[in-house]
């Protein structure tokens, strides 16, 4: 203990004797009227962003500096002072570093932005900028053992639970045990800085170092006498721009999206419908602008039902539509809207007895609509997705036969009055408390109205969701509904988000399999 406070003393006294040199023996100039970084670091025989980071005490906008302001010339005593801060930093933190022993612990999740975790880290504001373009781009190194993480690797910063930064971390487990991970690697003013993105718990790291020396050889020309005439040195170069994100160029993207589910009701009157649905999104073309991306494309949806009444008619029915589509998703919404033409087709009959048999049959052309708008959250398992919806089915025109096939006098044509088969419809479901990454308990509450018989249904469904690698794939539902006829209802229904399912499985296969070398 008293070695290492001695060492420590040394180490203050060097650095401040190497401040107090580089202060003597640092140049002043006072600011005039007309002058710019740019102008003076020329000069200099200077690049103005290393006039402005030996400055940044009194310049707090590179591009507004006022006359009198004295400004510090950096010299070479200076540059070494610097690197003494450096060096006297780096060994403060290699004394430092605590133990982590599993990176499963306090995880930081799929589900959290990653980029918010970079901007919160004390990186240099140039590094962060490169790190996110990298992290949006997707470049990084995954198949090589350079991106594992080893025991002995030692972080500056470390992002765990939500949005906790915890400092100087020494990986510490069995030798020879590797954790995988996304490395993302910039180099800025003479260190090459390292991102780490854990596979197993996204708890991103980082650390920097220095490059390894290199032996290069030069073949030194012999002298060239110069040409006559003298040649003119180029013009100074105009201040650096700070680095931007570059902008993401308009690229036409496909996307699918496609659900299914099934249902069986059980009614008062003995009517006890069941049959299943599908709804299937196409976008041809997404494009990006910004955290937003817009898709146009195609919506194809089909349901199938049938059923027995109480008085033994057999029914079925089947509706089908297609047309255009619009999404718009930004990080935290999805917002949809579509339409489109087609038919509900209605047919069936009452089992033959001593007298004869009935048959009905009706074809409606109709037009949908639907819109939709879903939010999702993070932080809070309450609410952390609703979704919000409204839509409609309107007739159009009907087509409508219905006879009796009497056993001795044959077919005789009843006339019956064709069913209206317009509807509307408008809900809220969603997760209502999430208890953990795979299930939530869930509902929703919906009001529909048939003009076929002039019925209104409200509908509660509480039930669960099921999810993978974050998102929706699954959910169960029961329907109890209160009809204004009398003719109450409870139902069971089901749904699966086969796009979800099929990203989850594809995730869960990737990371089951260990990194190439």
């Amino acid at each position: 203990m008293v070695r290492q406070v001695k060492q420590r003393i040394l180490q203050v006294v060097a650095f401040a004797l190497v401040l107090a040199a580089a202060s003597a023996g640092a140049e002043t100039y006072a600011v005039r009227k007309g002058d710019c970084l740019s102008k003076i670091a020329v000069r200099h025989d200077l690049r103005w962003r290393k006039l402005y980071e030996a400055n940044r005490q009194i310049i707090k906008n590179p591009d507004l500096i006022f006359p009198g302001q004295i400004l510090t010339i950096p010299t070479s005593t200076t540059i070494v002072a610097k690197t003494a801060v450096a060096e006297k930093h780096q060994a403060v933190i290699a004394d430092e570093y605590t133990p982590l022993n599993d990176l499963g612990q306090h995880a930081f999740g799929q589900k959290r932005d990653g980029i918010k975790a970079i901007k919160m880290f004390s990186l240099p504001q140039e590094v962060k900028q490169l790190f996110i373009v990298k992290v949006q781009k997707g470049e990084f190194e995954f198949s090589s053992l350079k991106s594992a993480i080893r025991s002995g690797d030692k972080f500056s910063e470390m992002v765990f639970g939500n949005y906790k930064i915890t400092k100087n971390k020494i990986a510490s487990w069995d030798v020879g045990h590797l954790e995988p991970a996304r490395l993302y690697q910039v180099e800025f003013e003479g260190l090459i800085y390292s991102l780490y993105d854990p596979l197993k718990c996204r708890n991103l790291a980082w650390r920097a170092e220095k490059p390894k020396k290199r032996l290069l050889i030069l073949l030194i020309p012999p002298p060239v006498e110069p040409l006559s005439p003298a040649v003119q040195p180029p013009p100074p170069l105009p201040p650096e721009q700070p680095i931007t994100e570059p902008e993401e160029k308009v690229c036409c993207r496909p996307d699918v999206d496609i659900s299914v589910g099934a249902f069986a009701d059980i009614h008062q009157s003995g009517n006890n419908p069941h049959g299943f649905w599908g709804v299937g999104n196409f976008y041809l073309c997404s494009i990006k602008d910004g955290d937003k991306i817009h898709s146009f494309g195609v919506t194809v949806e089909g349901n199938y039902w049938s059923g027995i009444t109480g008085d033994d008619y057999n029914y079925f029915g089947r509706r089908y539509a297609i047309g255009p589509t619009y999404r718009l998703l930004s990080p935290n919404t999805e917002f949809q809207f579509r339409v489109g033409m087609g038919e509900v087709d209605d047919w069936g009959f009452i089992d033959p007895n001593e007298f004869g048999r009935y048959k009905s049959d009706q074809t409606s052309k109709i037009i949908t609509a639907y819109t939709g708008y879903e939010k999702s959250r993070t932080g809070s398992p309450w609410f952390n997705r609703m979704r919000y919806y409204a839509s409609m089915d309107y007739d159009i025109n009907q087509n409508k036969t219905d006879k009796w096939m009497d056993r001795e006098t044959g077919t005789w044509p009843l006339d019956g009055e064709a069913s209206d088969k317009t509807m509307f419809s408008a809900g809220i479901d969603g997760s209502v408390y999430k208890l953990n990454e795979t299930v939530s308990l869930a509902g929703g509450a919906s009001v529909t109205h048939y003009k076929e018989g002039s019925m209104t249904g409200l509908r509660v469904s509480p039930g669960v969701d099921f999810y993978g690698s974050g998102n929706l794939i699954g959910g169960a539902r029961i329907n109890p509904t209160y009809w204004s006829t009398s003719d109450h209802s409870v139902g069971l229904g089901g749904f699966i988000d086969l796009t979800n399912l099929a990203k989850h499985l594809l995730k869960k296969k990737a990371k089951s399999q260990p990194p190439k070398k």
